[in-house]
């Protein structure tokens, strides 16, 4: 009975390949690995109305719903279209487990319909706080004026109906308590080492260290200013060369932050096929300001940089204090000031740190903190809800 197959659904909030696909998707996969049958929904990125799909992707069931809304719309879990069709298929299948990925968005509310249908056991993830002093105050006035308050009380409500709720940081784990809410489990992102193969890193012919940041937007830039600020000191401007993948930036918001002649734009690449443009980079950043945001969740791109193999720069926040504490060997910290920062990359210049050694002890660490270890504990926080 402990080690029985379990009949999954993954409820993915947005749209195939992005919204938390990082996370969402590699869990299912990893439960996958783990035996189980499992399905993945979720909404297709182009506008459609009845053009369904149905394709296995490492072992899951994916079917991606239709629907004529927006991208922006869709994206935050707002697909009517698809919601309809996704309620239909609920209706009609019994599951084991469910686990939905934002569950108080429109997009997630199937695994609640399962849930009440069946009595299938229903585990939501909460990344975010979504309330007064979370993302709520980021939000458009439009939305915080029809939807704001509406989202707040869906926010608890349903993280309160669900069988038990998964978080990424201690922040949300009390978070969670101080409302009422029982069974929560802490449970980090991971390291996709299956995918991500090690290569040692491409030493550069004009012998500069070369620094990358993953997931680079027009939104990143004013959580960073202290390490953009760092890069244009006489001490170090001309030792290092900074690689930025992600968004293309707003030109004028380069100009202003100082990038405009700092940053090397690599756009988004795709380094689950092929990671060759990334042999070249000798450290990882991982610097920005500490907000309710950063303490609620655990940063994706943590697990890239452990599969890569590469040492991470990183001021250390939340529950990353500890996990950096409890594996100092590969990262490199420091505050979130720009002497600290060019103190430490100064050191790096001059061969302070075995970046090479730094590298393979994290790609070790990532490896014991892969999605199939932490998909692992959601079979285990589902044990422990179900007594088996």
């Amino acid at each position: 009975m402990a080690n029985r197959k379990l009949k999954i659904l993954y409820v993915h909030r947005g749209v195939e390949g992005k919204d938390g696909w990082g996370r969402s998707f590699f869990l299912a996969s990893g439960m996958s690995k783990l035996g189980h049958s499992v399905t993945f929904m979720t909404t297709s990125f182009q506008r459609r109305f009845l053009k369904f799909e149905k394709k296995t992707i490492d072992g899951v069931l994916i079917y991606v719903f239709p629907d004529l809304l927006p991208l922006k719309l869709k994206a935050s879990g707002f697909g009517i279209f698809s919601l309809f069709f996704k309620t239909v298929f609920v209706g009609f299948n019994k599951f084991d487990l469910i686990i939905s990925d934002c569950g108080h968005r429109p997009s997630n509310f199937p695994a609640f319909i399962n849930q009440f249908l069946f009595g299938s056991i229903h585990l939501t993830e909460w990344w975010d706080f979504y309330g007064d002093g979370g993302y709520y105050n980021e939000k458009p006035w439009y939305f915080r004026i029809f939807y704001g308050k509406l989202e707040k009380w869906l926010e608890i409500k349903s993280k309160k109906k669900a069988d038990g709720v998964i978080v990424l940081s201690n922040w949300m784990f009390n978070k969670a308590l101080s409302t009422g809410i029982k069974n929560v489990k802490i449970i980090h992102g991971g390291a996709l080492t299956s995918k991500l193969k090690y290569q040692k890193p491409l030493p550069d012919r004009t012998g500069k260290i070369k620094l990358a940041y993953i997931g680079m937007a027009d939104t990143e830039l004013d959580l960073m200013i202290p390490f953009f600020n760092s890069l244009s000191d006489v001490r170090i401007k001309e030792k290092v060369i900074f690689l930025g993948f992600g968004n293309i930036l707003n030109p004028l918001k380069k100009k202003q932050y100082g990038l405009d002649k700092i940053l090397i734009e690599k756009g988004w690449i795709d380094y689950l096929n092929d990671t060759s443009v990334l042999e070249e980079i000798d450290v990882f950043v991982m610097i920005r300001k500490v907000n309710e945001n950063a303490l609620a969740g655990w940063p994706n791109k943590i697990g890239d940089y452990l599969a890569l193999g590469r040492p991470i720069l990183i001021n250390p926040y939340g529950d990353l204090i500890d996990f950096v504490k409890d594996n100092p060997f590969g990262f490199i910290p420091v505050n979130f000031d720009e002497e600290s920062i060019i103190q430490a990359i100064i050191k790096i210049t001059s061969n302070k740190f075995d970046l090479i050694e730094m590298g393979e002890y994290n790609r070790a660490l990532g490896e014991s903190n892969s999605w199939e270890k932490k998909s692992g504990e959601i079979i285990s926080f589902y044990k422990e809800i179900t007594k088996e």
